[in-house]
């Protein structure tokens, strides 16, 4: 079964989509999405503003925005 998330607020998000500009700014700060344990993703609808944490598997903080991402 394939699931679709999308968050609709004044525009239709996908949550994939969130995920992956997540992901490609991971890859873009030389992280390897295989080395992280956890990947905690907060989406601000209001703002279309993506905030990421990225923990180790030693739980080490490897990759986190203080400026948020956007979808384009």
């Amino acid at each position: 079964m394939k699931t679709s998330i999308h968050i609709q607020f004044r525009d239709d998000v996908n949550v994939k989509d969130v995920e992956n500009t997540v992901k490609e700014a991971l890859k873009a700060e030389g992280l390897k999405i295989s080395s992280l344990k956890k990947l905690d993703i907060y989406y601000k609808p209001q703002e279309n503003a993506i905030y990421y944490v990225a923990i180790d598997e030693d739980d080490n903080i490897t990759g986190s925005n203080n400026k948020p991402l956007h979808l384009s």
